[in-house]
């Protein structure tokens, strides 16, 4: 009686963990790969835009600081 029931729990756990693995593989999202390379692109651009604003803004503020110590 024992044996059978070590053997009706042990199949019971090969079955679970076949289920939970095969839910696994088909739960998961798909993703598109081009989304994901344009969003890469646009946030390169924006980044890019982004440093051009800074360091203009601080070479003016230099010339603008000197100009105004200097004059």
């Amino acid at each position: 009686m024992r044996s059978s029931f070590i053997n009706q729990l042990e199949r019971d756990e090969k079955l679970f963990k076949k289920s939970y693995y095969k839910d696994l593989t088909t739960n998961f999202k798909k993703v598109d790969v081009n989304v994901l390379l344009n969003k890469v692109k646009i946030n390169k651009s924006v980044e890019k835009k982004r440093n051009i604003i800074f360091i203009a803004s601080i070479f003016l503020g230099l010339n603008l600081t000197a100009y105004i110590i200097f004059s």
